[in-house]
């Protein structure tokens, strides 16, 4: 029996949008299996939008690929192009890969059962991209209206650093900003409120779903055998399963898309470290972020231009650390700064959202802050280097190793190190900096960044040097 057979939790997973309006969806998720269940998904948007069953059901399918692992089917019952087809097949081919190294052999806490984590001889290439096919019956041409864009800009919003600091350069640049959000039902809705009401507050064309995804996520977790139900209901900084989060994200938005014309959809990818990226025992992964990597964006842009959407995905933010973004965003917008919350265990206080400032998360931009120089008070954190400096040393934390070396050593030595952390990166393959945003735009992007880093950096021999 094969390793994927051992963990099988459903023979098929079906996918069906049962109700399609302009306001939204309501589809069947069927979890075919020793103990069947369905999942009625709900996708409710803030406005009028551009909705069908292939769109609807793509965003469904977004939602079901964090389980495909364990699935043998992928059943899509709605209408689907060839093209569409391709592209779910590589998602779901990268998601079981990194689900299989991510969550199953390099875990960072227990949630499966010991006696389903793989052997020795089961963790190869084979084993991690699974044995799961996708099964469609009504394919179609592509029938969708092109789109062609009007030069928008949405932003992938969350309350983070990251979009916040795209949100400010764009605005800087005078583009007609339109921020995305994607309102889970649970808690995690809480560190965007504070970003989508000053947004809405000042008059922007806020674009916002509705969806109740996470109570899929969890229903599912809870369903499936091989999972420590204990575990899976503790609290912990990354998920039990799902690494695939960001795409149900940008496949919900697509609507907007639609509606709007949008010609530029931004997310907030920092830089990831190329030379940290090693193989796990001889698989090739993303260590849990594909989603937000350039290749996911490569990927996701095909997938547009084979729907006639005339428009592109990508990061301002791909080529420098969390602690340049952290810098930028503190001197250059405080308005935004001051609406930052990067903790999914926020809790509302007499209706202001306050993080809670433990957990790896909190942990990291607390540090970002205190390399800034700013004050951790404007975003409810308590400025506390040494208490600070204890609880990373206990904590699994989640930044590249460079970066939290040199964190370390200025809040803990006072040493500012000359290196590649401070800098803007020139990727592999890359002749120019930020040459993966569009072309009119990256001169803007040059000129910002220049005053809150030390220069350009590139790789030399897989070391970071210096760019004269």
């Amino acid at each position: 029996m094969s390793y994927s057979h051992r963990v099988r939790c459903f023979d098929s997973i079906t996918i069906r949008p049962d109700k399609i309006t302009d306001h939204g969806t309501k589809g069947t998720l069927l979890m075919n299996g020793n103990t069947p269940f369905s999942f009625e998904e709900i996708f409710s948007y803030n406005q009028k939008i551009t909705n069908n069953e292939n769109l609807s059901g793509l965003a469904m399918a977004g939602s079901a690929i964090n389980f495909s692992f364990f699935t043998r089917e992928l059943i899509l019952d709605f209408p689907v192009t060839r093209n569409d087809i391709d592209f779910l097949k590589e998602m779901i081919r990268i998601n079981n890969i990194e689900v299989f190294v991510n969550s199953i052999c390099r875990r960072r806490y227990e949630f499966f059962k010991r006696q389903y984590l793989p052997s020795e001889e089961e963790i190869n290439p084979h084993t991690a991209e699974g044995e799961t096919v996708i099964v469609a019956e009504n394919i179609k041409e592509n029938e969708q209206e092109e789109v062609k864009g009007k030069g928008s800009v949405m932003i992938s919003s969350s309350g983070g650093k990251e979009s916040l600091l795209s949100m400010g350069i764009m605005r800087q640049m005078n583009y007609d900003i339109k921020p995305f959000f994607y309102n889970e039902s649970g808690a995690h809705w809480l560190p965007a409120k504070t970003s989508y009401y000053y947004f809405k507050n000042i008059g922007l064309d806020v674009m916002k779903v509705w969806s109740n995804t996470d109570r899929y996520y969890k229903k599912t977790l809870r369903n499936m055998e091989i999972m420590d139900k204990k575990q899976i209901e503790n609290k912990a900084d990354s998920y039990p399963i799902q690494l695939f989060i960001f795409p149900v994200y940008l496949l919900a938005s697509l609507p907007f898309v639609y509606k709007h014309g949008i010609s530029n959809m931004i997310m907030g990818n920092e830089f990831d470290d190329p030379t940290a990226m090693e193989r796990y025992k001889g698989i090739e992964h993303y260590f849990g972020v594909y989603d937000q990597t350039w290749d996911f964006a490569v990927a996701f842009n095909k997938f547009l231009s084979s729907k006639g959407i005339n428009s592109s995905l990508w990061s301002i933010v791909y080529p420098v650390f969390g602690s340049v973004i952290e810098k930028a965003l503190i001197n250059e917008f405080p308005d935004l700064y001051k609406l930052q919350r990067s903790c999914h265990s926020c809790k509302s206080i007499k209706g202001t959202i306050i993080p809670c400032g433990k957990c790896t998360k909190c942990l990291g931009v607390r540090m970002f802050i205190e390399n800034a120089e700013g004050d951790p008070s404007v975003v409810h954190y308590e400025k506390d280097t040494k208490s600070l400096m204890n609880q990373v040393e206990m904590a699994k934390m989640r930044l590249d190793p460079d970066e939290l070396y040199y964190l370390k050593q200025y809040l803990t030595e006072s040493k500012r190190i000359n290196n590649h952390v401070e800098g803007i990166h020139l990727m592999p393959g890359e002749s120019e900096t930020f040459s993966r945003t569009p072309e009119d735009m990256r001169k803007g992007f040059r000129k910002f960044f220049e005053k809150w880093t030390n220069g350009t950096w590139e790789l030399n021999d897989g070391k970071w040097v210096r760019k004269e």
